[in-house]
């Protein structure tokens, strides 16, 4: 029986952001995507998935999917094998919280174009804001949701900004990936770092925010690697192959 991964897309992005991951890992895993867009606390998003999944799982998430599957880790230690985080955070800054709140201003206007396009440039490389391949995929994912799911999600992130206390909750052996130029989240990652005990980092050269397209063989590698390694047997990594804080 294949393991259990289960893949948490982050902010106004449904399965078509895990794809390229996905080809790479269906021959190894019984992969299941949740988009949660319906729910508006991230207790309840935590809730649903914990009743929808086998006792013992595997667990990806990215960005606001990364804010829920710390949510799982932590009230459900016993029943999260492996972990990994990809570009998401930890902390609530005032900053972003303003931004989250804009935004949900603009689309009960229904400025869905004006919305994404102002976000656009926080989570691609700069490089990419031309690549009109990449583009269409986040069009398309963004076309997929009503206002009504955006401004869920949105609320749910502004109410339950912070994970810090959690932290300490999380268990499993745990993959921090960040991105070399995420303007989002650029220093989250160290402090995930510190708060998981049980916990390392890897660093996805020149991208942006969105790694799992702008990087996908790299980040699909990195996944892969680790789920490779960290077998369920393995409670914890050897302290000498914890990296040094980057």
């Amino acid at each position: 029986m294949k393991e259990t991964l289960v893949l948490i897309p982050g902010f106004a992005n449904n399965q078509l952001v895990w794809k390229y991951q996905m080809e790479k890992l269906k021959d190894l895993f019984d992969i299941r995507v949740f988009i949660m867009d319906q729910w508006l606390s991230r207790q309840e998003m935590v809730d649903h998935i914990l009743k929808q999944t086998p006792e013992r799982i595997s667990l990806a998430g990215h960005s606001m999917g990364g804010w829920i599957a710390q949510g799982i880790a932590a009230k459900a230690p016993e029943r999260v094998a492996k972990l990994i985080l990809l570009n998401t955070w930890c902390t609530s800054e005032a900053q972003r919280v303003a931004m989250q709140k804009q935004m949900i201003q603009a689309l009960k206007m229904g400025k869905i174009a004006e919305v994404m396009q102002l976000n656009l440039p926080l989570i691609v490389h700069p490089s990419r804001l031309r690549d009109a391949p990449l583009l269409q995929i986040i069009e398309s994912m963004v076309a997929s949701f009503s206002i009504d799911s955006l401004i869920h999600q949105l609320q749910a992130m502004i109410d339950d900004s912070s994970s810090v206390t959690l932290l300490s909750s999380i268990k499993a052996p745990t993959l921090i990936i960040h991105s070399q130029q995420d303007t989002l989240f650029p220093k989250e990652h160290e402090t995930l770092l510190a708060g998981i005990k049980n916990s390392k980092s890897e660093l996805i050269k020149d991208c942006g925010h969105s790694s799992l397209l702008e990087r996908p063989e790299e980040t699909a590698q990195a996944i892969l690697t680790f789920l490779r390694r960290c077998s369920p047997l393995r409670a914890e990594f050897r302290s000498s192959e914890r990296p040094q804080m980057l």
